[in-house]
């Protein structure tokens, strides 16, 4: 639980950033992320322009108090505990873009169905392999979202980012991609992303896009609470398979539970709490680790303070 002095600290920068940012106190973390688990955050912060990002992140540091920025929440799993410290979500002009004849630059707080329906809007082509994807843009960046032999790697032209030392642009080849991750660094906040793009028919984007979601329905488990893919792939095989072949389709905890349909998906029935949820991976990777010798690695981000 934060101290009295933190949280006087937490509510003086507040008094000082204004109307520049809205502020929501004690929110749950289950309200904020797709696996719809987690106990209370005690700071919810909007930062609606650069200027006010740069000033509210740069105090928050200046005093150690903890601090992250959170899109979505689709990958990301936290604790019953909650989040001792400030949560920051983007807004205001973090959900504009700009398109340009090759290219389009989309703000880091555009989720992915959005940027699905601008490339729809403005015919533009080349990024219908993320549609069901649910995160947002600045979370697909930082760690190489991808599917269907696709990655954004394959798409991205630059990232702008507020670090440490105020602006910085990167760009694609400056970075390091991996599978689901990139050297973009945590104090790195990614504010958007230009990708290359190529003018192209609606009906040929919306058949294409089609195609993809129809895949991913028959593979994955659709509108039902989860974090998207739990482990990452280890090198020539699949996550999903390897927990499928060690028997573990259906296994639940409490309200968590491996989908039957896609084995590397753990799926909340409504009534999951965090503790379930990582009680449920501790025994997918023990289990996995006895049969196989193979150590998974989770690919979805964990949320600590």
């Amino acid at each position: 639980m934060l101290s009295f002095d933190i949280r006087n600290s937490i509510e003086e920068i507040f008094a000082q950033m204004g109307s520049s940012v809205r502020i929501k106190r004690d929110v749950p973390l289950k309200d904020l992320t797709t696996i719809r688990v987690g106990g209370p955050v005690a700071y919810v912060v909007f930062a609606k322009d650069r200027e006010s990002l740069i000033r509210l992140t740069s105090m928050l540091s200046s005093k150690s108090i903890p601090w992250r920025v959170i899109g979505k929440g689709s990958n990301i799993l936290g604790q019953e505990k909650g989040f001792e410290g400030v949560l920051v979500l983007l807004e205001g002009e973090f959900i504009d873009y700009k398109a340009a004849k090759e290219t389009l630059t989309a703000g880091a707080a555009i989720s992915i169905p959005q940027l699905m329906a601008i490339c729809l809007k403005e015919g533009l082509g080349g990024l219908e392999f993320l549609i069901g994807i649910p995160g947002t843009v600045g979370g697909a960046v930082k760690m190489n979202a991808g599917a269907f032999s696709m990655e954004i790697k394959d798409c991205l032209l630059s990232v702008e980012c507020i670090s440490p030392d105020g602006f910085e642009i990167l760009s694609s080849s400056s970075i390091r991609f991996g599978y689901r991750e990139s050297s973009i660094s945590d104090s790195n906040i990614i504010i958007s992303a230009t990708f290359k793009i190529t003018k192209t028919p609606v009906q040929e984007i919306r058949a294409k896009m089609k195609q993809y979601m129809e895949r991913r329905r028959k593979t994955q488990p659709i509108a039902i609470g989860s974090m998207g893919s739990v482990f990452k792939n280890p090198p020539g095989d699949y996550a999903g398979r390897l927990i499928e072949q060690a028997g573990l389709k259906g296994t639940r905890i409490g309200g968590a539970y491996v989908s039957e349909k896609h084995a590397n998906f753990i799926l909340n029935d409504g009534t999951a709490t965090s503790n379930d949820v990582w009680q449920l991976i501790g025994l997918v990777k023990s289990r996995v680790k006895e049969m196989t010798n193979i150590t998974l690695d989770l690919e979805v981000h964990t949320l600590e303070a």
